[in-house]
């Protein structure tokens, strides 16, 4: 039907074709069909770019990252999560509820990478972050899986098991 949509220009406006690319990206993604997601997702962030709707375009990074991610690609990944983080910064602030979005997944792929003490250092203030703030299961699922595999890789059972407490308690 978004699709169909999209086939019907007449009369549409940018941003009503900005925010159907966006759902065929993030159903894409959900589904599985991860070339879709990345495809839709670019065509929905110019779209959003040349409607004038930066946050739009921002928060499309996160399923662009993450198809890119699931897709094996963590280059696309890496990628997409640093541009969502530079700009999340430049246009709302160094801390904002995007940035912690953008650094909770690059500290999923950081840690998937090896690269714990980097990973370690942004989930130290983005998690707490979203875990105060109304966010998505999947964010939260990339972090607290980021930190059990960090503190698991550092040996450190008793923190580990606190987080498992900490994960009961924020789903609840």
């Amino acid at each position: 039907a978004l699709e169909d949509d999209l086939m019907n220009r007449q009369d549409m406006e940018l941003i009503h074709r900005a925010l159907a690319l966006n759902m065929l990206c993030y159903n894409s993604l959900t589904r599985g069909a991860l070339d879709r997601a990345l495809h839709y997702g670019q065509l929905a962030i110019h779209a959003f770019r040349n409607g004038n709707a930066d946050f739009g375009a921002m928060h499309l990074y996160t399923h662009i990252g993450q198809a890119a991610y699931f897709n094996g690609d963590c280059f696309g990944a890496a990628e997409a999560y640093d541009q969502l983080i530079a700009e999340a910064q430049r246009n709302i602030g160094k801390g904002s509820d995007l940035d912690a979005v953008g650094q909770v997944l690059n500290a999923e792929l950081l840690s998937m990478n090896g690269n714990e003490e980097a990973a370690g250092e942004a989930l130290g203030w983005a998690l707490p972050h979203l875990e105060r703030h109304d966010t998505w299961f999947d964010l939260l699922a990339a972090g607290f899986m980021a930190e059990q595999r960090i503190l698991l890789l550092k040996g450190d059972q008793v923190a580990a098991h606190a987080s498992i407490d900490r994960v009961h308690a924020v789903a609840r």
